[in-house]
């Protein structure tokens, strides 16, 4: 698809029309011209900030978690 950008008004609007109908989060993306992951990411952006709106708390940032391999500090018996 061609990069555009489209107004958080848009967004939030298809958001709202996903909610509210019945209709495949596929063919309402289709409909408006966008990808599915730029659905999803911007629903994921509106639940933070109604979030912080609602309960006035920010959301803290979890660091990712690091799989623990074996290092000079561990030795294998």
């Amino acid at each position: 698809m061609p990069r555009r950008t489209i107004s958080n008004l848009d967004k939030l609007k298809l958001l709202l029309e996903g909610l509210e109908t019945n209709t495949a989060i596929t063919h309402l993306c289709k409909k408006r011209g966008i990808s599915r992951s730029t659905f999803y990411r911007s629903k994921k952006i509106f639940e933070v900030v109604l979030t912080v709106l609602f309960t006035g708390k920010t959301p803290v940032k979890k660091r990712p978690t690091r799989n623990h391999k074996h290092t000079r500090r561990c030795k294998l018996k």
